[in-house]
């Protein structure tokens, strides 16, 4: 079903499909189920097993790529967040019924989505590499703007390398460089394939639906800092050095959960020890 391997960016169970719906990073939508004009009622029957025998099948596909899936509890929904920067809902039966903007598009920022519990209402959590990322709230018929989160400065969002390398410091841009000079010649979906992007940062809505939680870092102190008035290419590549060693030096972080409201308003947070 697949044209070139491709991390899977999403995955899920779906009660109404009886199967397991995934998602992958170059596009492809797959869904693994039973037959559904299979006259074994043992296959349809809730419960029923997947087996070896269940080709997948690809259901649908995005040109510009995915960066995350999430499927509404009611299991009747599902919404992807694309390459392009917007969101797309669709039905079960994978029928799109509305897009969205949602920014971040391109390059190889993060994503995550969340239903509340009841599933009139998805948070999603957006960003391009070296932008501030954005929390929004949407309603679920038509994907209808609800709100924009307060600015999570001083915060940072937590996103490291999916297999626990370097993320999205100076080593991930030389690591990532270095891969797109190796392979060179395939499409954009399989260039961010390649260049292993970061995983999405943990965002869950409160049981009780009245906050939605965002996991952050604090922001390292001076790691983004720099002199405008740098005279010259010398001085600006000994600036350059200083971060470095600055950033090498630091202690390290705590992570931090920050709360908001449904109307995206900032309420509270507290630290996890490093």
């Amino acid at each position: 079903a697949l044209r070139r391997p491709s991390p899977v960016v999403g995955v899920a169970f779906v009660d109404e499909l009886r199967g397991v719906c995934a998602a992958c990073a170059t596009g492809e939508l797959l869904l693994v189920a039973p037959d559904p004009d299979d006259d074994d009622d043992a296959s349809m029957a809730p419960g029923a097993v997947l087996t070896r025998d269940m080709t997948p099948e690809c259901v649908g596909r995005v040109a510009q790529g995915l960066r995350a899936m999430r499927w509404n509890p009611d299991g009747e929904l599902l919404v992807l967040a694309t390459w392009a920067g917007t969101l797309i809902l669709m039905t079960k039966e994978f029928r799109v019924l509305a897009e969205a903007p949602v920014g971040g598009g391109g390059g190889d920022g993060v994503a995550s989505l969340s239903w509340r519990g009841d599933g009139q209402f998805l948070a999603s959590l957006v960003s391009a590499r070296g932008a501030e990322p954005q929390l929004r709230v949407w309603e679920r018929d038509d994907l209808a703007f609800h709100a924009t989160g307060e600015s999570l400065r001083p915060a940072r969002i937590s996103a490291g390398h999916p297999r626990g390398g370097e993320g999205e410091g100076e080593g991930g841009r030389e690591r990532r460089e270095s891969e797109k000079a190796k392979g060179a010649s395939d499409d954009a979906a399989s260039a961010r394939v390649a260049a292993s992007p970061p995983h999405a940062p943990p965002l869950a809505w409160q049981p009780r639906g009245a906050l939605v939680a965002v996991a952050c870092a604090p922001q390292r102190a001076r790691e983004d800092e720099s002199d405008t008035d740098s005279a010259s290419a010398s001085d600006a590549v000994d600036e350059e050095a200083s971060r470095r060693r600055t950033r090498e030096t630091l202690p390290p972080t705590e992570a931090e959960i920050v709360f908001y409201e449904r109307n995206g308003l900032r309420r509270g947070s507290f630290a996890l020890p490093a």
